[in-house]
């Protein structure tokens, strides 16, 4: 998908939402993230990263809305060192995005929310290194990529929560395709896909409206 056309869609789920809800909430939120590639023929979420962004909520009834996100995302892949084997060397690909998801929300109690959706991400800045030592990229990364999201949110103190969430690549994240590359739903192409684990604060500065 161009990334034009990404974005007429994405703007066409927000005037919908907006036309629809009846309370809109926003706020921000921080953590970290562990992440990894599925096709680089290592294992383990090794690679740390941060995760920072805004959002506004829009609800439509007491237990359903969307959310609308923009988040600044790192991504990648990382190897350590094995002393005791005696391998001393190192890999670390980092990849950062701007993310756009766009989530439906379902409130199953008063403390809960689940939450799922789509997301694009839009490639900032991508580096390779081995041993330290920055290499030349071993094959372009897609500037746009599109992903999936799962995810949780605890909120124990008013207007602040803890929120999980899992993020996967839909579409392989490079140009070309390498040794060990791996075949994914839903597009089933070979490549290399970001598997995220983020751990983040969430705090609600705003909130307006009725829900009817």
């Amino acid at each position: 998908m161009k990334p034009r056309i990404a974005a007429i869609v994405l703007s066409s789920l927000l005037i919908t939402f907006v036309s629809n809800a009846q309370q809109f909430d926003g706020g921000m939120h921080a953590g970290i993230v562990g992440s990894e590639v599925d096709g680089d023929t290592l294992g383990g979420m090794n690679k740390l990263g941060i995760f920072a962004g805004v959002y506004t909520g829009l609800q439509i009834s007491k237990k359903a809305g969307f959310q609308l996100e923009l988040d600044y995302f790192q991504k990648g892949s990382q190897d350590n060192a094995d002393f005791e084997s005696g391998d001393y060397s190192t890999y670390k690909m980092k990849a950062d995005y701007l993310e756009v998801p766009v989530l439906f929300q379902f409130r199953p109690l008063e403390w809960l929310q689940l939450e799922a959706g789509p997301s694009m991400a839009l490639l900032v800045n991508a580096k390779e290194y081995i041993n330290g030592n920055e290499q030349s990229l071993f094959a372009e990364f897609k500037p746009v990529t599109f992903n999936a999201i799962v995810g949780a949110n605890f909120e124990f103190i008013r207007n602040l929560s803890v929120n999980v969430r899992f993020d996967t690549s839909l579409d392989p994240i490079r140009e070309e395709d390498f040794t060990g590359n791996v075949k994914r739903f839903p597009f089933f192409k070979y490549g290399q896909y970001h598997n995220c684990l983020v751990l983040s604060l969430r705090y609600r500065f705003l909130r307006f409206g009725t829900i009817r």
